[in-house]
Order: structure tokens, then sequence, then C-alpha cells
């Protein structure tokens, strides 16, 4: 009896699945951690790409950000998004700064720029035409037989 791999069943998968199966194991690989904002942030290409949109899933709080960063760096988030409070903020300690920044920032939806992405650059017309495929599923299809042969 010829037993064939489980893997082997995902050759009859439909385009959702493996796009999401692939989306499972490139995840996997992916690292864009970086100590500091820099100008150029490592991954923002594949966030604009996929349409990440951090201020959906993270908020900026006391220990999960502002006390991780230095006092100056919160003081000129708190410019951003409550400049009339600076000022006052830059009077106290550490701590206290943050968890004020908290409470200003809650519901402004502002983003340290680690965070932020552009939004996705709209291709011309032209371009998006020549790159689609005449039928998407039978393209789809083809690597699958291809490979399962």
């Amino acid at each position: 009896m010829v037993t064939r791999p489980a893997w082997a069943n995902s050759f009859k998968w439909k385009d959702r699945e493996l796009v999401r199966l692939l989306a499972v194991c490139v995840a996997a690989t992916v690292d864009v951690v970086t100590p500091r904002a820099t100008a150029h942030q490592p991954g923002a290409e594949l966030a604009q790409a996929v349409g990440l949109d951090m201020a959906a899933w993270w908020r900026p709080t006391a220990d999960g950000y502002f006390q991780h960063v230095p006092k100056a760096a919160i003081l000129e988030a708190v410019g951003a998004f409550a400049p009339s409070h600076a000022a006052r903020l830059a009077k106290l300690k550490k701590a206290d700064i943050a968890s004020e920044a908290e409470r200003l920032a809650d519901g402004t939806g502002w983003m340290p720029a680690i965070f932020k992405t552009e939004g996705p650059e709209a291709a011309p017309q032209e371009t998006q035409e020549q790159d689609a495929p005449e039928d998407d599923e039978a393209m789809a299809d083809e690597p699958a037989e291809a490979l399962a042969a």
C-alpha cells in the first residue's frame, strides 16, 4: 500500500486556504523588531502591502510603551496628541508622565513612528491590468498540479 504524505492533500485545497497556510508559514519567519525608531523601519513595506493598521491592534499604555522610552520621547508624543499638556508634564517624574500620557493618548489614535504605516500606494490602472492573471483559479491550479505529479 502506497501512502502519500499528509501535506500532499494540500494540493487539493482552494486558493484561499493555501494563501492562509502560506501566511502562517511566512509569518513565522518575519522579525521586524527594532530597539528604536529609525528613518527606515524594517517591515514597513510588509505592513503597507498587507494594509496593517496597528491602531486597530495596539494602544500606547504606560506599561506597554511610555515606561520604555525616554522622558523626552514621551513629552514629544504628548506634544503631538495633547500639546497643551506637554509643559505641565515636563515637571513630573517619568512614571507620572507615562501614566498621564496614557490617559491623554486614549482615543486619539496616536501611534509611535515605529508603528506608523502609509496607506497602500495606488498603482496605475494599466499596471494592475497587466499584472492581473486572466483566470486566477486556473493559474493557481497549475503549480499545484505540477507539484502533485
